[in-house]
């Protein structure tokens, strides 16, 4: 559009001829299409997204970014070395983190981390679920008197929470 532009403009058409406008127009497409097709790889998943991300902004929620996605595609091992990482400092990391271990069946250090985030931010919408777990996880481990405190504490934040009621 900006060849063609310049193109009708009669200073220039006096200069450039109109085989030399196709050749730069032609140019023009073809670098513009490269380009795209580059930026659709980086594109094509999320995880790819949160890669780049990570790259080009390299911190503690990037890196929590990339633990989510590798969990979400149940690559749970470099999940958690990315998710350690972003649990620092950002919440969703370090409950990403304890959702993963719990998964991978690491129930104490599941158990640790979610209580870290319910003690330290509980009025994130994540503190319920993360008690719910920890919960979970005590009774996996049939310490009933921890999971059933866990579950009261979930009761008490969300009164109509059924599956915390059945738990």
């Amino acid at each position: 559009a900006c060849v063609i532009g310049l193109y009708s403009l009669t200073t220039i058409r006096r200069r450039v001829t109109a085989q030399a406008c196709r050749a730069l127009m032609g140019a023009i497409v073809i670098v513009l299409g490269a380009a795209t097709v580059a930026r659709n790889r980086e594109y094509a998943s999320a995880l790819t997204i949160a890669q780049q991300d990570l790259r080009s902004r390299p911190n503690d929620y990037t890196h929590g970014a990339v633990g989510s996605e590798l969990a979400r595609l149940g690559r749970d091992e470099e999940a958690i070395a990315e998710l350690r990482i972003g649990a620092r400092s950002d919440p969703r990391a370090r409950y990403n983190l304890g959702i993963t271990l719990f998964n991978t069946r690491r129930y104490d250090e599941a158990i640790h981390h979610l209580t870290v985030l319910a003690e330290e931010h509980p009025m994130r919408e994540e503190a319920p679920w993360a008690r719910k777990t920890i919960g979970h996880a005590y009774s996996l481990q049939r310490r009933w008197p921890d999971a059933t405190t866990q579950f009261r504490m979930v009761l008490a934040m969300t009164p109509h929470d059924a599956e915390a009621r059945r738990l």
